[in-house]
């Protein structure tokens, strides 16, 4: 019989890194994947660049083939909201092989909001660069529940 999935990851958004590892110490399976098949990449990408990293070097890789939202959607929605474009995003983008109409959505709203940032992810990759064509995202999310 299959170990039942988690109905959410929330919980994991309020642990600092070092439980994080603590967990690891315990064998505890990072890939883990909650019932709407969201997986840790989701929580780290809106809590820190170091979590981030340090699921990288466990050896997972963040899944963008989801529906909704995935872990770039969330980094990108994370750089809006600090004005800058964060580290996470930068590790994250390296993984995005097919561009989706969210991504350059958001990507959009960084091109008209914050100019710099947006030249900073197209000299990153120019899939990145979005056209006056592509709408901008006009939803900001107020709260995510894993």
């Amino acid at each position: 019989m299959l170990p039942k999935k988690p109905s959410g990851l929330s919980m994991f958004g309020g642990l600092p890194l070092n439980k994080w590892q603590s967990l690891q110490d315990e064998k505890f399976d990072f890939a883990l994947e909650d019932t709407w098949g969201n997986d840790l990449f989701t929580v780290a990408a809106q809590k820190s660049v170091e979590h981030v990293d340090w699921l990288l070097k466990y050896g997972l890789k963040p899944n963008m083939d989801m529906l909704g939202l995935d872990p770039f959607d969330l980094a990108l929605e994370d750089s809006y909201k600090q004005r800058k474009l964060t580290q996470a995003t930068i590790r994250l983008s390296q993984f995005v092989d097919k561009i989706e109409l969210s991504h350059l959505a958001r990507i959009a709203r960084l091109k008209v909001f914050f100019p710099e940032e947006y030249q900073a992810l197209t000299d990153i990759n120019k899939q990145f660069m979005v056209t006056d064509e592509i709408e901008m995202n006009q939803y900001r999310q107020v709260k995510m529940y894993f």
